[in-house]
């Protein structure tokens, strides 16, 4: 299988045999000086060598408007002075992949008045996927989402994410086009309630008539994400065909109140139904009203399924949180009762031992949640000149405590009388108290050298350093350096802690930044080190075969 482009463009000298391709990188310089020099070229399709039309073409360092191919895929800029220069060729159609990138740098050096003609910029192509929705009598459905799925990146715990989707025309038909190369869930959803046959019913506020709804369906007409298949694209797939049979069910209304904190009223709160199944939590729920009057809430047209209820209610510092797991059948649930916490408040201080203390000035702590929905609000406080802050409106669960804007790392933290990772902690409801958080500033060094193959093609090489904290990984505890012509590295400013050492080549380092599983499954390529304050580690890392690796990196899409 061919490994994708991920830059966007590849170039080479047009009727050179020998040419080899690169990407083309870097980043912005100031403005060249202006005279005869020019940069001439064509886009063109990887795959199938033709023009690209309407690509768009930056020169970068020229400080020039971007360019646009006409209809052969021709491209220009003129009036050039002497200096160096980077191309990047883009359209939606010839989509940058995500996961692996290819590390072959290059740039363009023009001298006074130099011009060079017959530039390729070649783009490697999307995929395409196209298919029909159809009811149980083989008939077209209209209106309904067709979603591409993919695991969402920099996370150990697997969960789906839109990449992109269409909405089925009044045929039924659905088409995604411009998609990289890569492994994708497809699921659809009927949003649209179907009436159902009822008796006679005296209508009131708290009467509903019975409703049915398409069920969600994964490819290929799969209930359940658990047990979907994924459906494997190459560059320039066009994949037709993949149709979806949906079948209507029974829904229900799912009513209650709220008890607990009822203050929470007075705040905005809204309600809906996740999905319990973490990994499509974040892909699809079910959104109810709240009448805040009648201290009453409902969410219409359920279908059967396993849910976790949450409510919100969150302003100027406060918020309230309710949440409670719900198994819905086709019988229409009695209502439920479920109660409002209020928010916890902390007050806390920042110790700084030592004789060089890290900078806290227009410092803040801030707390991100980890397990709550990502619209919860994160609370932020501002750290006093004596190293104190407060916070209020903190919702039961799992959370994470930074220091933004500090100099420092995180040494320690205590919460109430629990000492916890600031990297993941739990707060449980009505648990407010003192933190008392130790900040470090003495950091450490990893120094060493690599051995082994360098893949063919790989321009550089890299060492990343990987903590065995999960909850550091997920924020993103990772350490990365180049290997210098002599295969030696250097790694200074890391938080002391525990790592494994990785080597290797022929991907960017961020495809391994943000697939934090793949390094689990080539932990016996690692070398441990442990560091302490102020210390420097050595070590010697073998690169790992590039076959092993993109193995790894394709598992974990």
């Amino acid at each position: 299988m061919k490994t994708s482009i991920p830059l966007a463009c590849v170039l080479a000298w047009a009727g050179s045999a020998a040419a080899q391709p690169v990407v083309i990188t870097g980043s912005f310089q100031p403005a060249s000086p202006t005279g005869n020099g020019s940069i001439e070229g064509t886009v063109i399709n990887e795959m199938t060598r033709e023009p690209v039309r309407k690509a768009q073409v930056t020169l970068g360092s020229a400080n020039a408007p971007p360019a646009v191919t006409d209809a052969t895929g021709r491209f220009a800029f003129r009036n050039l002075g002497p200096g160096t220069f980077w191309l990047q060729a883009s359209h939606p159609l010839f989509p940058q992949p995500t996961r692996i990138m290819p590390s072959a740098p290059a740039s363009i050096t023009l001298g006074k008045d130099e011009q060079k003609h017959d530039l390729v910029i070649a783009l490697t192509p999307g995929a395409a996927i196209g298919g029909s929705v159809l009811d149980e009598d083989g008939k077209p459905l209209a209106g309904c989402n067709v979603q591409v799925l993919e695991f969402q990146l920099g996370q150990l715990t697997r969960k789906l994410s839109g990449r992109a989707g269409a909405t089925s025309d009044s045929r039924g038909q659905y088409r995604i086009s411009g998609l990289p190369s890569g492994r994708y869930y497809l699921m659809v959803q009927c949003q649209q309630p179907i009436p159902a046959p009822h008796p006679f019913i005296r209508m009131g506020p708290d009467v509903d008539l019975p409703q049915r709804r398409y069920t969600v369906e994964f490819y290929p007409g799969i209930p359940e994400a658990s047990g979907a298949g994924r459906l494997t694209l190459a560059p320039g797939a066009d994949s037709r065909g993949i149709d979806f049979p949906v079948r209507a069910t029974a829904t229900v209304t799912v009513r209650g109140r709220f008890t607990g904190d009822l203050e929470a009223l007075r705040h905005h709160p809204w309600v809906q139904l996740l999905a319990r199944d973490s990994l499509i939590a974040d892909v699809f729920q079910y959104g109810g009203t709240v009448d805040a009057r009648r201290n009453t809430f409902r969410i219409e047209a359920v279908p059967p399924g396993r849910y976790t209820l949450v409510a919100l209610a969150q302003e100027e510092g406060r918020a309230y949180q309710a949440k409670m797991p719900i198994d819905i059948g086709v019988e229409t649930p009695a209502p439920i009762e479920v109660g409002f916490l209020p928010g916890s408040s902390f007050t806390g201080a920042i110790e700084v031992p030592g004789d060089q203390p890290p900078v806290l000035e227009n410092a803040q702590v801030g707390l991100m949640p980890l397990d709550s929905p990502t619209y919860n609000q994160t609370p932020f406080a501002k750290i006093e000149k004596d190293r104190t802050f407060s916070f209020s409106g903190v919702t039961p669960g799992r959370w994470r405590l930074q220091v933004i804007g500090s100099t420092g790392y995180i040494k320690s933290l205590i919460v109430g009388d629990r000492p916890v990772s600031p990297h993941g902690f739990h707060i449980g409801p009505g648990s407010g108290g003192v933190m008392r958080i130790v900040m470090g500033a003495k950091s450490a060094q990893i120094e060493g050298t690599v051995t082994g193959t360098k893949p063919d093609g790989a321009a550089n090489l890299w060492v990343i350093a990987v903590t065995d904290d999960l909850d550091r990984i997920a924020e993103g505890g990772m350490s990365v350096a180049p290997v210098d012509g002599g295969g030696h590295f250097t790694m200074p400013g890391i938080e002391p802690g525990k790592f494994r050492l990785y080597a290797f080549g022929g991907i960017e380092p961020w495809a391994m930044q943000q697939n934090p599983g793949v390094l689990k499954t080539l932990e016996g390529h690692g070398v441990q080190v442990d560091l302490e304050e102020g210390t420097k580690a050595t070590a010697e890392v073998q690169i790992i075969p590039i076959a092993e690796l993109l193995q790894a990196i394709q598992e974990q899409q």
